[in-house]
């Protein structure tokens, strides 16, 4: 069984703050029920999200952990290729409404970076997983492809290979 435990990832930050905000409102109706929905809205802020996969049986399951309890559904492996690493980049700008200067509004470009693990099928790419670490991703693609048997691609470190090569030789060129 391999095991890839992203940690608190937040992923259930706002049931917690809703249950939260409902502990506060029925504090006034039922104090009873309020100290019921603390211990859960806590549990909430502890959640943490990780997947499992079992060579035995070629499935995984993207699961949500509290303590060492972990519960999701398994869930069979599609027939592949080739397991991936793909970089994914997502920019949004944001207009900040304020005045400094003669500019009226500033705008800024966010930028959200993920590592996605997709299947490469026959019948195209089934985006499986998503990490916002790149030492998740790479530990669930290796283990991916020992438990599938397949080809493993990793374009993060291609990429980062190709940025290594360009800034190599930019020195190399102002040298001359």
């Amino acid at each position: 069984m391999i095991d890839i435990n992203e940690g608190r990832s937040g992923a259930l930050a706002l049931p917690g703050f809703g249950l939260v905000i409902a502990a506060i409102l029925f504090f006034f109706i039922s104090p009873l029920v309020s100290f019921v929905l603390v211990p859960i809205a806590i549990c909430c802020f502890l959640v943490s999200t990780g997947i499992e996969l079992d060579p035995a049986s070629k499935c995984y399951r993207p699961y949500y952990g509290l303590f060492s309890l972990k519960m999701g559904a398994w869930n069979r492996f599609v027939p592949a290729q080739k397991v991936k690493l793909v970089l994914a980049i997502e920019q949004y700008g944001v207009t900040n409404w304020t005045r400094s200067g003669n500019q009226a509004n500033s705008r800024s470009v966010e930028k959200t970076i993920t590592y996605n693990i997709e299947l490469e099928t026959e019948k195209g790419d089934v985006e499986l997983f998503e990490f916002f670490s790149y030492k998740d991703a790479l530990k669930t693609m290796v283990g991916i492809g020992q438990i599938l048997e397949i080809e493993t691609e990793d374009q993060v470190q291609e990429i980062i290979e190709n940025r290594k090569t360009r800034m190599f030789e930019r020195r190399r060129l102002r040298r001359r």
